[in-house]
């Protein structure tokens, strides 16, 4: 029984050996190979259903793998039409199609997507077209063209069974001394160049007279029932043989190609086969055939020579039934997906540039049908033999650009960041409106608080739409958007509340009207209309779109930077250096108000940083996750070293209880000693004194005009003892300012509780 077991366990072992796939045996010896990049992804090379389709691809994936270093992939897309093949480029489900012929309608359609790329002729063109055998060809230098084909002798010639290898013109066919007279006269001064009065026009004429002559002279008899026995492919084939055949006038008699049971769904072995047997034979056939073609090659016994017919015109093809000339030339190309430059930029360049003949893809297939090789080792012969044709075309492997994405661990980081700092934003938003009537917080204004913040927010989404290694135009226009609109925001809502301080503490402030919350919000909203605008036209002119950035071996997608950015950038620079000018003119403001200092800081840390990371951007090229962490820099380095600065210092000092100790007057008792004149009644006489005690009511110059118009009261204070030095005079002076500046208070806040409180006073 073990016995039994060991010999079954053999036998699934010999199964199993033989069900793996063979490697691809290698064509050039191992000191001429490359080590395949196993970290690259591998090129799909589709192939149609005829051999010299195959060898283009076995003679790319040969290179690419063993010369090159990339892996390669063969895709057998022989049940598929040329149509459908070009719709999977365009889709990216195969990378490249090294041979198309025709079909440019369909291309151009694809191209103009900018989904196909057209990367080119292969190296030579596909002719469709009539043949015949040397050995009949040889009889005349006539009859290669049609115009040999109107004598009764030639068609007496195609009646015989076979042709003897020693007929000539002389004794087989006296007739067609008068057609080489074509000959004579595309020879004559008629139609020289050399000739100076000689034209184009006057050489057609001669010949068009000379064929007339021929065609009368010694044209069939219409009751001459012999006519040319001409193989023509099944009409699913949509030859134009029969229709040429009747517009010519050629004695031809159109018969589909004999063909083989077997033969039913291979039309072009059946051609091949009567070929053979026909030339075997040494027996007269004219045949319909294309090129190029295995028995084209000298390997295959087999020498075809073609039939000139009339020149194809674009006015011929589009005669329908009348057409009446040769069969298109059609210059086989190679086709790409897009996006396969991006993908290996050496494999595209390779393929862009790989060219070869017809001949050798002839002697290819040749050497495999008729000297019993496999296609791969007829091509690694070619190759191996040809060395010279190829090696001129190989892009050199070490400049191979790999496509890279940002690390993981990057991308989580930086979106954490920005992720925790958005939600600080929402946290001190919300202690903002909580604390609206604390002084530090309402003196600083609260609503333009609110809206640095909201700004901040809306620059941190500028790091999480960058969220794709592939970014569309949308996402990089909603990112440009965020980036620049966020940054007004911020701006606009800092320098209009500071510009409204340093217009009350101008000395000409009392003679403009006060900027109240509202005034100020028309304003924010004006100079964010102007950036909208600029945004909008960038849009609309040129988006920004994808763009790739190359980095050494590695090769990756952002965001273009082009001069629309470089334009924004400078104004966001001028717009910080207006900043700058104005928190220098509100410097000796009350503490409650001076943040001079902060956003000289903050001002100073967005130039410094924007710039240096700007610079690090253009003037040095990293891999992708070195360009995602600057850019993300850029942001995470401003917008929350400027929103610390200004909320921070606030919401601790109102945390600690110390939010209304903050003076909103110049008042300050243990400052410097400095000169003040007042009135003999203890009231600043200076404006700028006056100034203080109207800003100092809490709520900023929206109530400094109410203040100007409140009553005035006499000083009920009773008389202080006397200064007993010049340094207790000037103090006991500031204190009856402050005391001068608390009556004016609590008699507005009287007045406008009466008024609040009388039913009677007029609203």
């Amino acid at each position: 029984m073990m016995h039994r077991y060991k010999h079954l366990f053999a036998v699934i072992l010999l199964v199993a050996v033989l069900s793996i796939p063979a490697a691809h045996s290698a064509c050039f010896p191992a000191s001429e190979r490359r080590a395949l990049r196993t970290d690259l992804e591998p090129i799909r090379l589709a192939y149609g259903s005829w051999d010299g389709a195959i060898v283009d691809n076995i003679l790319a994936t040969i290179l690419l793998e063993e010369k090159l270093g990339i892996p390669a992939e063969i895709i057998d897309l022989a049940g598929i039409s040329d149509e459908n093949v070009i719709e999977k480029l365009g889709l990216g489900e195969v990378d490249a199609y090294m041979e198309l012929w025709g079909l440019d309608d369909v291309l151009d359609d694809y191209i103009a997507l900018k989904t196909v790329q057209n990367l080119g002729p292969l190296g030579f063109v596909a002719r469709l077209g009539w043949y015949i055998p040397d050995y009949v060809a040889n009889i005349s230098r006539s009859m290669t063209s049609y115009d040999a084909y109107y004598f009764a002798e030639t068609v007496e010639i195609f009646q015989r069974e076979t042709i003897n290898s020693s007929a000539t013109t002389g004794d087989t066919l006296t007739s067609l001394s008068v057609a080489d007279s074509v000959d004579d006269t595309l020879n004559s001064d008629v139609c020289n160049p050399s000739n100076g009065s000689a034209t184009l026009q006057d050489c057609h004429d001669a010949l068009s007279a000379l064929v007339e002559q021929v065609r009368e002279t010694y044209r069939l008899q219409e009751n001459n029932t012999q006519l040319i026995t001409f193989w023509t492919p099944p009409p699913y084939w949509l030859p134009l043989d029969e229709t040429i055949i009747r517009n010519l006038g050629l004695p031809f008699n159109a018969t589909v190609i004999p063909m083989l049971p077997e033969e039913a769904d291979d039309v072009e072995s059946a051609i091949v086969r009567n070929i053979h047997e026909a030339y075997a034979a040494r027996k007269p056939f004219i045949t319909y055939f294309y090129k190029p073609h295995s028995i084209f090659s000298s390997i295959s016994g087999v020498g075809l020579r073609r039939v000139t017919l009339p020149e194809y015109t674009e006015v011929c093809a589009t005669l329908g039934d009348g057409y009446n000339c040769d069969y298109p030339a059609e210059v086989v190309k190679k086709v790409a997906w897009a996006g396969l430059k991006q993908k290996n930029s050496v494999a595209y360049s390779f393929v862009s540039q790989f060219s070869y003949t017809e001949y050798a893809q002839q002697d290819i297939v040749a050497a495999s049908v008729y000297q019993n090789k496999t296609l791969e080792e007829a091509t690694c012969a070619w190759l191996l033999n040809n060395r010279a044709v190829w090696e001129s075309l190989l892009p050199d492997p070490d400049s191979l650009v790999t496509p890279t994405e940002t690390a993981p661990a990057a991308r989580i980081t930086m979106f954490t960041l920005a992720g925790l700092i958005v939600l600080i934003c929402l946290i001190m938003g919300l202690m903002t409106w909580h604390f609206r009537r604390i002084r530090i917080i309402q003196s600083a204004s609260p609503t333009y608080l609110l809206l640095i913040l909201f700004g901040a927010v809306m620059s941190m989404l500028w790091i999480f739409l960058d969220y794709s290694d592939d970014p569309s135009t949308a996402q990089c226009t909603a990112r440009v958007w965020m980036r620049h609109l966020g940054f007004s925001i911020m701006f606009s809502a800092l320098f209009l509340k500071t510009y409204r301080i340093a217009r009350v503490f101008k000395a000409t402030v009392t003679k403009s009207s006060p900027l109240n919350d509202r005034r100020l919000f028309y304003h924010f909203l004006q100079m964010n209309a102007v950036v909208i605008l600029i945004l909008i036209i960038w849009t609309v002119v040129n988006p920004p779109h994808a763009e790739q950035l190359i980095s050494g071996n590695e090769s990756y997608l952002v965001c273009n930077i082009n001069w629309w950015d470089n334009a924004m950038y400078i104004l966001e620079v001028v717009a910080l250096g207006g900043l700058a000018v104005v928190c220098f003119s509100v410097r000796k403001a009350p503490s409650a108000f001076n943040e001079s200092k902060f956003i000289a800081l903050s001002v100073y840390n967005w130039l410094v940083v924007a710039v240096i990371l700007q610079i690090i951007l253009r003037a040095t090229k990293g891999n992708a996750t070195f360009f995602f962490i600057i850019e993300s820099l850029e942001v995470l380095l401003t917008v929350p070293i400027i929103v610390g600065l200004l909320l921070v210092p606030k919401l601790y000092l109102t945390l600690k209880g110390k939010g209304g100790e903050v003076s909103t007057s110049s008042y300050r008792a243990n400052s410097t000693p400095r000169q003040h004149n007042h009135t003999p009644s203890g009231e600043p006489s200076s404006a700028k004194q006056r100034r203080d005690i109207e800003m100092s009511s809490g709520n900023g110059s929206d109530t400094a005009g109410e203040q100007n118009n409140s009553p005035k009261r006499s000083s009920s204070i009773e008389p202080a003892p006397a200064p007993s030095s010049k340094a207790d005079l000037k103090e006991m002076n500031a204190l009856r300012t402050e005391n001068a500046r608390l009556l004016k208070e609590t008699e507005a806040m009287r007045l406008q509780l009466m008024r609040m409180n009388n039913p009677h006073a007029s609203s």
